[in-house]
């Protein structure tokens, strides 16, 4: 079973940083290499910032959503799920932009809408996804996928910090309830919790992970660090960055938007009087959840990171030469994660984990000549 994560970065008609989004060329590269080149390989996608738009009627973005969907069906990815929906009396103008793609029938579905939002996040009806789906062997295997409030400065605020910590108890509530008594579940996010961060990301993430497990779940295995979690050393985590290069004020610790996420992230160290920082983020993840060793459908085969570097996809009309200064150097601003598991049947953990050796972690290099994993991911 063969699983991507993924913040696609196809927000709403309007919206986008200087030098444009490049939103329909990206959502077709998108559709001609991971879908069409690669969607046979795929069984299941989790999506961020996809958003359905303002309302129904909007071309710019519900187009696009349709046309995500029936590009997936082709694929041989029918079963989907999407939302929270807007809700224009609760001042939720936007949609949430979740969604998942399944190769596997859905057999229930469910959704959550934060109640909890700040800043421009309380225009959007942000929550999380829940996807019930039956593997190929029968079992039942709950996968949820989520898009927390964002952070608009470089360290979060008081604000943002508190109002991430009320979704995600909100959000372990919410896995609770849909799992019933399954004791398996797939979690793929855009958390907007950095883990890179200096000074708040360890504290921040292990709490994310203490909401994520509650006390139903006794494993929440973190695809990323799968080597360092086998290794029985926690504490001695290098956290992979999961987005480009932002670019920060220093003196102000706000952002500045010099360009486009998506162009290439070389550029001055200084911008008039600003001393900038350019620095990547650690925000997406893909957890399997499993609540007893003596219950556990899936087990962890692989993981790596996908850059999705425009110049290096099969089918794209970009190459190094054309894509600077014009047009889109990443696919998004975030890395996708894929994740490989097995269905094992109810059995014990220990039976089917194996040992470090039997795992493969692509790291930062591109083994395979096939250009999947850009070299220059920081944090590796």
């Amino acid at each position: 079973m063969k699983v991507l994560q993924y913040n696609i970065f196809l927000r709403p008609p309007g919206i986008s940083n200087a030098g444009g989004d490049y939103k329909d060329e990206r959502l077709q590269l998108f559709i001609d290499n991971v879908l069409q080149e690669n969607g046979a390989s795929f069984d299941l996608i989790f999506l961020q910032e996809a958003f359905a738009g303002y309302c129904g009627c909007c071309f710019g973005c519900s187009g696009r959503l349709d046309k995500l969907r029936r590009a997936a069906a082709d694929a041989g990815l029918p079963y989907s799920h999407s939302g929270p929906q807007k809700h224009w009396c609760e001042g939720k103008f936007l949609d949430g932009g979740l969604l998942i793609l399944s190769r596997f029938p859905i057999e229930k579905r469910d959704t959550l809408k934060f109640t909890a939002a700040c800043h421009s996040d309380t225009l959007a009806a942000k929550g999380a996804l829940h996807a019930c789906i039956r593997l190929p062997g029968g079992q039942l295997v709950d996968v949820f996928t989520a898009h927390l409030q964002a952070s608009y400065s470089y360290t979060p605020t008081a604000l943002v910090d508190s109002t991430q910590r009320l979704q995600l108890t909100e959000l372990h509530e919410f896995i609770v309830r849909c799992c019933e008594g399954r004791e398996t579940a797939l979690f793929g996010s855009d958390m907007n919790i950095d883990a890179m961060q200096p000074t708040t990301g360890e504290p921040q993430y292990q709490h994310l992970l203490h909401a994520l497990k509650g006390e139903k779940f006794s494993d929440c295995i973190d695809m990323l660090l799968l080597k360092d979690q086998q290794n029985g050393n926690p504490t001695q985590i290098t956290h992979p960055a999961t987005t480009v290069k932002y670019t920060w004020d220093t003196d102000t610790g706000t952002e500045v938007v010099l360009d486009s996420y998506l162009h290439d992230e070389n550029g001055d160290s200084s911008h008039g009087a600003q001393k900038l920082e350019r620095k990547a983020c650690r925000l997406d993840y893909l957890f399997l959840l499993s609540g007893g060793r003596e219950r556990f459908v899936l087990t962890p085969r692989a993981a790596m990171l996908e850059c999705f570097l425009t110049e290096q996809l099969t089918k794209s009309p970009y190459s190094a030469e054309t894509t600077k200064p014009r047009g889109p150097v990443w696919l998004s601003d975030h890395f996708g994660i894929v994740g490989e598991f097995e269905e094992v049947g109810e059995g014990k953990l220990d039976d089917h984990f194996g040992t470090l050796s039997e795992f493969e972690i692509i790291e930062g290099v591109d083994k395979g000549g096939d250009g999947r994993v850009c070299a220059g991911c920081a944090g590796f």
